[in-house]
């Protein structure tokens, strides 16, 4: 914890050799002795506000109790009592202090001083063992099953959209592969797949669990759906709510037909499908039953849209982001995101700002993100309006404030999923979330054209296809060259393998074709 973690190099020093500990007085000996004369648990101050100084077990519990709080206006006072004593009124001496059993008021003092930089954050002997081993465990499964690992993290925080979207992110930056909901491959929760972590159906928004139940329970015991009929005959209890949620989230991706023509069409699959399963129910025979044969049914493939006819990327987001909480196939941001690597924007990552990472409050900060969930309000003098909400960019999101002079002159500026660049200074408080104070924002600009040349040599042209796979998971504005070096030639990419140029997919490439063989090169 904050508080003995200065004492770590101490630590170390004493317990590679002992003859480096020493004692400020000799009666902290068999107090500290354990610990290489460094204050650790709460427990050893504890004993020597007692041992020290005649503290009562109930008086060094208060102690115990300032220092849990860190309450160091509370310790600050003790002071007086540690070094000199409590005399009551009557001339009884209820804490006899240091300085009446022997130990020098510099001494004390020291002490003392000692003990208030631990107060700054400790834990008990108990608890500090328990996290301890928690620690260890977490560190062993962190390294030899990393996937495993994250899934557990991700599913503990089912319910915080914003916790899921940190990790997922995360594990993106880690070269984990992160899969979208699929209807005959998903559980209720995150899994492991083949060594990726699959999407659980009970992150998605509008999914009725006992729905999900039957649904689940329907597909282990007869096997996948074969098709979007297949599901809607074979489910029960899935309203249209839900379904929506489903599509948008992809859930039917892999059935061949796109979202938009599944949006379309959903509806009225859905009354037919009811109506097909109360003619089952209540026993009556068409015409094809008469004779034995099967009754004919459209085939969704023959009338669905080409593939090409499909929602914008931009809009396929939208909807993830609406079903999930989060985006999934990518991110708004994806196509500026060579403006903000490629020095056009000096900005940070809201995922730099976790935990506070070295920023102090009223530190001035830049940031690049999508303005969300965008609230406004009078100010209590009634002249003015204030703005607030949260900016997000694709590692995680922090919220902001912007004062009524801000808002006013920027006032078009704050919009809903809008690409901007906002600075101003960081406020930090205890009790609430870091918040970015605005006093500048402007539009977010595209950089301009890049192209990505990709060298294959004679082993590496056996990896084309999965290149190519992996340039369709990052579209965007760049074009793409092959460079064969066996034959010399080049080759632009279709239109269709156009990339973002994000650090990530860079990374990937570089892993798969070597660094000196992927250039991110601007065009003339």
């Amino acid at each position: 914890r904050p508080g003995p973690m200065e004492q770590i190099p101490r630590y170390l020093a004493g317990k590679q050799d002992s003859s480096s500990v020493t004692y400020v007085h000799e009666k902290l000996k068999p107090i500290l002795g354990t610990t290489y004369g460094c204050m650790v648990y709460q427990e050893q101050v504890m004993q020597i506000v007692r041992d020290l100084a005649g503290y009562s077990y109930g008086r060094s519990d208060l102690i115990r109790r300032a220092m849990s709080k860190k309450k160091h206006d509370v310790m600050e006072k003790e002071r007086e009592n540690f070094i000199n004593g409590i005399v009551d009124e009557d001339g009884t001496v209820s804490v006899p202090g240091a300085v009446r059993n022997g130990i020098p008021e510099g001494v004390a003092n020291k002490i003392f001083d000692e003990m208030m930089d631990f107060a700054s954050y400790a834990f008990n002997k108990a608890h500090a063992a328990c996290y301890a081993v928690v620690a260890y465990r977490t560190a062993y499964l962190k390294y030899y099953y990393p996937v495993e690992m994250m899934t557990a993290l991700i599913n503990s925080f089912i319910g915080s959209a914003d916790k899921i979207a940190d990790y997922i992110y995360y594990c993106r930056k880690r070269g984990f592969t992160i899969l979208p909901p699929d209807i005959n491959k998903s559980e209720p929760h995150f899994t492991v797949e083949d060594g990726k972590i699959r999407f659980g159906l009970v992150a998605i928004r509008n999914v009725g669990e006992e729905a999900m139940d039957q649904m689940l329970r329907e597909r282990r015991e007869k096997g996948p759906f074969s098709d979007f009929r297949d599901f809607l005959m074979r489910t029960d209890g899935v309203n249209k709510r839900m379904m929506e949620g489903l599509i948008k989230a992809g859930c039917f991706d892999e059935m061949g037909v796109t979202r938009l023509w599944r949006m379309l069409h959903y509806e009225e699959e859905m009354n037919s499908a009811i109506a097909e399963k109360r003619r089952i129910e209540s026993g009556q025979l068409s015409l094809f039953d008469l004779f034995g044969e099967s009754e004919p049914t459209v085939d969704e493939h023959e009338y669905a849209p080409q593939s090409s006819e499909e929602y914008s990327l931009n809009d396929l987001l939208a909807m993830e982001k609406d079903a999930l909480g989060i985006y999934i196939s990518g991110h708004p941001l994806m196509e500026y995101e060579s403006a903000i690597r490629l020095m056009k924007y000096d900005c940070k990552r809201l995922s730099d700002q976790e935990g506070q990472s070295g920023l102090m409050d009223n530190e001035r900060v830049t940031v690049a993100g999508i303005l969300t969930g965008i609230r406004t309000r009078q100010v209590k003098s009634g002249v003015g309006i204030m703005a607030y909400g949260a900016i997000e960019d694709m590692t995680g999101q922090v919220e902001f404030a912007a004062f009524p002079t801000v808002y006013s002159k920027y006032r078009e500026l704050f919009t809903d999923e809008f690409p901007v660049k906002v600075s101003g200074r960081i406020s930090m408080r205890e009790d609430k979330p870091n918040t970015v104070m605005i006093d500048e924002i402007e539009r977010l600009e595209k950089v301009e054209r890049y192209r990505l040349y990709l060298r294959f040599d004679e082993l590496a042209i056996t990896r084309r296809e999965r290149i190519i796979g992996v340039l369709r998971r990052y579209p965007g504005e760049h074009e793409v060259v092959f460079y064969d070096a066996v034959t010399g030639r080049s080759q632009l990419a279709p239109r269709e393998l156009c990339v973002n140029g994000s650090d990530a997919l860079l990374e990937v490439l570089s892993n798969l074709l070597g660094k000196e063989n992927v250039k991110l090169v601007k065009k003339k």
